[in-house]
Parts: C-alpha cells; sequence; structure tokens
C-alpha cells in the first residue's frame, strides 16, 4: 500500500490537515448547551479515586484543565453544580481537553497510517478524520471517548505494523496502547477481538514476522491486566455497574443506523469500494482493516439484542478503521497527467465527496444541530427572565442537574419524575415550570401536559438526533380554575 512521497512533503501537509483540525475543534466549543454526562465529568473529577478504577484515567485530562485553571471544585462540593460557575467551571474548561486529544488523534493517527495504508492514502485519512463530524462532536464534548479512541486505534494500528515488519518493541507498544484504552471505557476490549482474530488467521502462514509466539504472550499478559482491573471493579465495587441494568438502552437497529449515520452515509459508501479495492491488493490488510471497522458495531448491536445497556457512541472507536478504509479505497496506482482532467476528476471524486459531504453534516453541527446536544442553557435562560416570586421549576434528574448549574441556585428547582408530577400539579397553589426533554418518560409526558399547562418555549434541534428536543410548559392553577 506504499504510495511515493517524500517525508517533508508528507508533514507539511499533515501538519496542515492538523491545524484545521485545531480550528475545527475549537470553533464555537463553548456555545452547545452541556450534555449531562459533561457536568457528571467535573462530578466525578473532583472527587477521583472514588468509583470504578476503570473510570479514573479518563478523568485525568480534565482533572488537568479545571486545576491549571484554578477551577477544580474541592471534593465537598462534587455534588453542588449550582457553585461550579462561581468557581470559573466553564464550558470551554470542560471541553478544551478532549479539544487537544482529538487534534492529536488526527496528527498521530495520520502519522503512523502511512506505514499500514501508505503515505497518500494516510493524508486522505487524517482530512477525512478531520472534518467527519462525529469526531468533531465528540473533541467538543467533555467525556473520554476521544482519548479512548485514541489510544484504542494507537494500538490498533502498531500491532499491524509490529507483525507486519517483525517488530518486538511495537507489538509491545500496542499492548499497552489497548491498556490505556481499556482504562479509559472498558468498550476498548474490542480490539482484542480485532486482534485474535488476525493472530488465528495468520498463525497458519507460520512468517516469522507476524511474530505469533511473542504475541500470545504479550497478549496474555495485557488481558490479564485488563481482566483483572474489571474483575476487581465488578466485585469489590458491585453497586456501581450495577446502576447500568437500570438504564435505558438503544435497540441493536439504531445502534446500526446510528453508527452509519455519524461515521458519515458518504464515507460508509466510499469505504465499503474501497475494502473491496484492498481486497484486491492486499487480503490481510483488507479482513483486518474491516474487522475494525465491523467489530465494534456487531459486538453493540448484539449485547443490545441480549438487553445489556449499550449505545451508539461505544461504536466510536470503529470511526477511524471506516476512514481508512475510505482513505486506501480513494487512492488509485494509476498516475494521471496535469492535463488529463477527466483521469484527474475521476481519481478525486470519492474523496471529495466524502470531504463535501463531512463538511455539510458539520455546518448543520454548528448551526441547527446546536452541537447535537438539547438547548439546556437557552430554557433556563428563558425561565430564569420570566420567574415570579414563589414560582416553581419542575424537571427530571437531568433538567435538576442542568438547572441547579444554568441557574446557580436548587431552591426553586423541583425534581419530580413520571406520575409523580400529576400530583404536584393538583396540589399546587403558585405556577409551576416544567422543563421536559424527549427521551424516556419525557415523551409520554409532553403529550399529556397541553392538557394541564401552556407550552411556552420549544427546542429541536435540526438534525437526526434522538432525544433532542426541550419544552418549557407553564402551570397556572388561576388559568385552569377559571375554565
Amino acid at each position: 500500500m506504499n504510495q511515493d512521497m517524500r517525508g517533508h512533503t508528507f508533514w507539511f501537509w499533515l501538519l496542515g490537515i492538523t491545524g484545521a483540525a485545531l480550528a475545527m475543534r475549537l470553533i464555537f466549543i463553548d456555545r452547545p448547551s452541556f450534555w449531562i454526562d459533561e457536568l457528571y465529568t467535573v462530578m466525578h473529577t473532583t472527587r477521583l479515586g472514588d468509583g470504578n478504577l476503570t473510570k479514573q484515567f479518563g478523568y485525568i485530562p480534565t482533572l488537568i484543565s479545571l486545576s491549571l485553571a484554578g477551577a477544580l471544585p474541592e471534593r465537598s462540593l462534587s455534588e453542588n453544580p449550582e457553585l461550579w460557575s462561581s468557581l470559573g467551571v466553564t464550558h470551554t474548561l470542560v471541553r478544551l481537553p478532549s479539544a487537544v486529544i482529538g487534534t492529536l488523534t488526527v496528527l498521530l493517527l495520520g502519522w503512523l497510517s502511512r506505514g499500514v495504508i501508505g503515505a497518500r492514502a494516510a493524508l486522505w485519512f487524517a482530512a477525512f478524520l478531520c472534518v467527519a463530524v462525529w469526531h468533531l462532536h465528540m473533541s467538543q464534548t467533555g467525556r473520554f471517548y476521544v482519548q479512548q479512541l485514541l489510544f484504542y486505534n494507537l494500538g490498533f494500528l502498531l500491532y499491524f505494523r509490529a507483525t507486519t515488519i517483525g517488530s518486538l518493541p511495537k507489538l509491545a507498544l500496542s499492548m499497552l496502547m489497548l491498556f490505556l484504552g481499556f482504562m479509559s471505557q472498558p468498550p476498548a476490549l474490542i480490539l482484542g477481538g480485532v486482534i485474535f482474530f488476525d493472530w488465528l488467521l495468520q498463525a497458519r502462514t507460520r512468517n516469522p514476522k507476524r511474530l505469533t509466539i511473542p504475541a500470545v504472550f504479550v497478549g496474555a499478559v495485557a488481558a490479564a491486566a485488563c481482566f483483572g482491573v474489571l474483575a476487581y471493579d465488578v466485585v469489590q465495587r458491585t453497586d456501581e455497574w450495577q446502576k447500568f441494568g437500570d438504564a435505558t438502552s438503544q435497540r441493536w437497529d439504531i445502534i446500526v443506523a446510528g453508527a452509519v449515520w455519524l461515521i458519515g452515509p458518504a464515507a460508509a459508501f466510499v469505504a465499503a469500494l474501497g475494502w473491496l479495492r484492498i481486497l484486491q491488493r492486499d487480503r490481510r490488510l483488507a479482513v483486518y482493516l474491516g474487522f475494525g471497522a465491523g467489530l465494534p458495531i456487531l459486538a453493540m448491536a448484539v449485547l443490545a439484542v441480549t438487553g445489556q445497556f449499550v449505545h451508539v457512541r461505544y461504536t466510536f472507536i470503529a470511526l477511524p478503521a471506516w476512514l481508512m478504509l475510505a482513505a486506501a479505497g480513494v487512492v488509485r496506482d494509476d498516475k494521471s497527467t496535469p492535463l488529463d482532467l477527466i483521469g484527474r476528476f475521476r481519481t478525486l471524486a470519492p474523496a471529495l465527496l466524502v470531504v463535501i459531504a463531512s463538511l455539510l453534516q458539520c455546518l448543520t453541527y454548528y448551526t441547527g444541530a446546536n452541537g447535537f446536544r438539547p438547548a439546556w442553557r437557552d430554557a433556563f435562560a428563558y425561565v430564569d427572565e420570566r420567574l415570579a416570586p414563589g414560582d416553581i421549576v419542575d424537571g427530571d434528574d437531568h433538567a435538576y442537574w442542568q438547572g441547579r448549574y444554568y441557574f446557580g441556585q436548587d431552591s426553586t428547582l423541583l425534581e419530580v419524575k413520571g406520575t409523580d408530577l400529576w400530583k404536584l400539579l393538583d396540589a399546587a397553589e403558585q405556577r409551576i415550570w416544567i422543563i421536559d426533554k424527549g427521551g424516556a418518560g419525557g415523551v409520554t409526558r409532553w403529550q399529556t401536559l397541553p392538557d394541564r399547562a401552556n407550552l411556552q418555549w420549544y427546542f429541536d434541534a435540526r438534525a437526526l438526533q434522538p432525544f433532542s428536543t426541550v419544552r418549557v410548559f407553564l402551570y397556572e392553577p388561576d388559568r385552569i380554575d377559571t375554565e
């Protein structure tokens, strides 16, 4: 898969793409409202050391960001988001570590992929990753997903390279990356499955460069480390794992369709064509990238069928494999002359399709899609401007946390779920503002709320993003009594 390109030319383009990636990840980084999990990131960062061992490493970048800015809340304030804003906790500070890591992902994976898919394909891969809306979104999200993606795919590329050239140091380093990816988020263990399938297929070749025997020992050490930590968490912190059993999971078809949409339909289509092209040149690489692209999605779909808590975001680690397939597929071996415009356009057309389609998704993300997040900040600002003395604000647990941060207080915000809302309305003698987000339970509430309260404000992200609607209702006892 090698394509001729001088080293300084490669680095000129790769650094340029990296600079563009950084700019895209910093633009409007503070505009979207907090996702509820970003507030949980701050909470867990303030009490680092508690909870699952497998979730500690993922909060270290946030710890560094908040500490350097002097905005890290004390441990005693871990569940007091109403005070965080006054301490300096901002959208930018919480998301900045992900933006930096996301930018480094473009640089490091673009560099390492050169030895796997070739120089020109590596640059296209870096460009595709730069403009991928899923990567942009996760790079502007204060969680550990882009960190997990980085270590997971460093291990993914290092293993293939190590077992292509016969490098023991690279093999050991790939297992270290697997472990760090696992410590960022446990689903990174899927990489072990990808590597195992490749090992099984290569064990029969008896090629010494495949490092078949050393891979067994190094892999066993990595597996023991990962499963040892996992077992400790499950046994010693059962309650931390039990809460996932009560969470609402996504269906398998939502996971598959969501992954394709977030990868980008154009990128997925070109990746499928790229896989067929790579299969003709390098069967092992085609199978390896195919496993890397498909296994995370398949694993999450199977877990969804069995009733486990899963979400499409857990398949995010597969994104680079899809984009590498697309990049390798758009690079042709034939060399068109500068005057052969039709030939050059035919070569560039698939790559331009991916880039233009991805940029359109990014434009939607920046504008009408509100960063793929519900407009909590706008909703609470609307209510705050209209609150009268004695008014009550009601919402579920998500609205409760969001309201305490954006209001800067919690005295007026009640946490009322499900049918308890109707009991509150029946007994109320004052106005009640109801913040309702579409989702598990939210949809049921807003469909019946218009019979009891007036819809005051409405926001719906203009993108294919589930559960992104926020509605503000106002219950007025005097109005009800006079009707």
